[in-house]
């Protein structure tokens, strides 16, 4: 019996050492740098224009939820780029902006009205991407979506 036990132990052993063996063996895991941050350098929003301060570059927006920034929808304003145009665009239309870091700002780096397709659709169901209180016809998340796309292409 003791001769198994010592048997046992000693193949316990030799299994330990082989795995520290083999584990010293792998490379570490590579850790990211700040330059591959998983944070893009751009964000896409879409939302409601509430206000545009064409005279202080000032935009009102009650945005839905900004996943890549980890923010809730709410209302906010964001500085408008210089490069800018808000020609076109008046409060109350649903538009689609790319966001960026500017001087530590978060900046709206471009702009578009976004057009909502279909009509005297029920509202979406509890949990759907539509901002509170204002809810997209069906198929007018994917129309943002995808105008928020052509916007990134044409940069």
């Amino acid at each position: 019996m003791q001769t198994n036990s010592v048997r046992n132990l000693f193949g316990a052993t030799v299994l330990a050492l082989a795995a520290v063996a083999v584990q010293a063996a792998e490379p570490p895991a590579a850790t990211p740098s700040p330059a591959q941050s998983v944070t893009p350098a751009v964000h896409l929003a879409v939302g409601q224009l509430l206000d545009l301060d064409v005279e202080h570059r000032l935009l009102t927006v009650t945005h839905q939820d900004i996943p890549s920034l980890g923010m809730p929808a709410m209302t906010m304003d964001f500085p408008l780029h210089p490069t800018v145009n808000g020609a076109g665009i008046a409060a109350g239309q649903t538009v689609a902006l790319v966001l960026a870091l500017v001087d530590g700002k978060l900046t709206v780096t471009a702009m578009q009205a976004v057009v909502q397709v279909g009509g005297g659709a029920a509202a979406p169901a509890a949990g759907a991407s539509a901002m509170p209180g204002h809810p997209m016809k069906p198929g007018a998340g994917m129309q943002a979506m995808a105008s928020c796309h052509e916007m990134m292409r044409d940069r």
